[in-house]
């Protein structure tokens, strides 16, 4: 399977791209996660 990438940007509130990538490993528990 070919791996794929989600980026989360946010520049209006910095709680966004945070609240994002939380519930993004939520929901996807067995995906790896990378943070910059």
């Amino acid at each position: 399977m070919k791996d794929k990438t989600t980026l989360f940007v946010c520049t209006g509130n910095t709680c966004r791209s945070q609240m994002a990538e939380a519930l993004a490993q939520h929901l996807f528990a067995s995906s790896k996660f990378i943070s910059a």
